[in-house]
């Protein structure tokens, strides 16, 4: 058994050892358990301080998060529905998210998806400044391109 200032108390029974927890009103904590007859490793500490800090540490790290962005009949968009899509995608962006950017055309437009993705890359290349992305990916009547912010 381990007490809570860290000095080694050796090995106690187990009534012992949780009378002395509840003396320092605070936790028995199972360190290790050791196999080969050997008796298990126990500390006396505040445990809720301890899952407390550890929570605190998992919050700072930031979460990579994926927007996603529909043109929804996109060789028919408006060009003020376009800016005002590219307006959101620039938000995200700023914010370090990635986007996943998807240009969907429906029924007879599926026959021109070359026209599709040549469209599709003029309007990325809008975020050349901010962004890099990945090849398109043509599946189905979608064109989906995934940007993420440029580093640095």
């Amino acid at each position: 058994m381990i007490l809570e200032n860290g000095d080694r108390r050796g090995v106690v029974s187990r009534y012992e050892a949780l009378n002395c927890s509840r003396e320092a009103g605070l936790d028995l904590v199972l360190v290790s358990s050791q196999k080969d007859d050997k008796p298990p490793i126990c500390k006396i500490m505040d445990y809720g301080k301890i899952k407390y800090e550890e929570n605190k540490k998992k919050s700072k790290k930031k979460q990579i998060v994926t927007k996603e962005v529909h043109l929804r009949n996109g060789l028919g968009i408006d060009i003020h529905d376009l800016q005002t899509k590219h307006r959101q995608i620039k938000k995200f962006i700023g914010k370090k998210n990635k986007v996943k950017y998807i240009f969907s055309v429906r029924g007879r437009q599926k026959r021109d998806m070359q026209e599709a993705l040549k469209r599709c890359n003029e309007n990325i290349s809008e975020f050349d400044d901010i962004a890099t992305w990945s090849p398109p990916k043509i599946a189905g009547g979608s064109i989906v391109v995934v940007l993420s912010p440029k580093s640095g």
